[in-house]
């Protein structure tokens, strides 16, 4: 029998905008259908875009969520189930995006730019039906 689990992570911004050095910085959130018997991963994407004027040099991070870990990030249903995803900054999904610790990696960016970053859910795993989140924070640093 094949479940279908909608899941969301959101990713907020914080602080969304910053008035230091006239930078500010916004992002979308990633969705993701995720089938339990799919014995292949299930991968989304999102953006994050940062506009600084002068071509100021920052460094863009982004938190652990939920699991407090960039080893396994956890997203959360409303009944109690777990559901193990990933985000990274790359297409091939080797570079896990975060703050630098933990094997993670932060972007650094000169001026303005939208970044593409990757997420992925690791196929087979054995989650209730439900609605799944996790809400991360983006943090622009100069």
């Amino acid at each position: 029998m094949r479940t279908l689990i909608l899941v969301f992570a959101f990713i907020i911004c914080f602080p969304c905008l910053v008035q230091a050095n006239t930078c500010s910085i916004s992002s979308s959130g990633m969705a993701f259908i995720y089938l339990t018997d799919n014995p292949s991963p299930t991968d989304s994407t999102g953006t994050i875009t940062t506009v600084c004027d002068n071509g100021t040099s920052h460094t863009v991070s982004l938190s652990t969520g939920n699991s407090g870990s960039y080893t396994s990030r956890t997203m959360t249903a409303p009944g109690g189930g777990t559901l193990s995803y990933q985000i990274y900054q790359n297409a091939g999904r080797t570079a896990k995006a975060g703050d630098g610790t933990g094997g993670s990696v932060t972007r650094s960016i000169v001026g303005s730019a939208t970044a593409t970053i990757y997420g992925r859910i690791p196929a087979l795993q054995n989650a209730i039906p439900g609605s799944y989140s996790d809400t991360l924070v983006v943090t622009i640093s100069f």
